[in-house]
């Protein structure tokens, strides 16, 4: 799991912290990306966590540049929490990233306690889907 703060955006309502469930996210001015940002490259930034949790940022193009702790950065860096990114209009920071505790842990039970904990809004959601996969295994052991 990737997770970041931004705090400082030109659309106020996407201040605040982004979860995203994979290993990887691109930013940029496509809609190919996962966040889109204007103003700055098609294809700009990407961010990935690898097997050991350790967090890194990479520009995607030749020209491309970001800001690492008020540093101009091109190429790929390795990122600590609490480091600033700023890219176009958005600042953000990296809280943590736990990639070993999400995708590496097995436990259902734990992912679905600590999504709940976090949105309880998901709760329904998830019992929803849990009504469905029930049904879509019982009609496969049917078949």
């Amino acid at each position: 799991m990737i997770n970041f703060e931004v705090t400082h955006s030109n659309d106020p309502d996407f201040i605040g912290v982004h979860e995203y469930f994979m290993n990887k996210i691109s930013l940029g001015r496509s809609k190919k990306n996962n966040i889109v940002i204007q103003n700055i490259q098609k294809l700009h930034l990407e961010i990935e966590v690898n097997e050991t949790g350790e967090l890194f940022c990479k520009s995607l193009a030749p020209d491309a540049y970001f800001i690492l702790n008020g540093k101009k950065i091109s190429g790929k860096k390795r990122l600590l929490p609490n480091d600033s990114i700023t890219l176009g209009d958005l600042i953000f920071k990296i809280p943590s990233s736990s990639y070993t505790d999400d995708f590496n842990n097995r436990d259902v039970a734990t992912l679905y306690k600590r999504a709940i904990g976090r949105d309880p809004r998901m709760k329904p959601i998830f019992k929803a889907l849990e009504k469905e996969i029930l049904s879509l295994s019982r009609k496969k052991d049917n078949d």
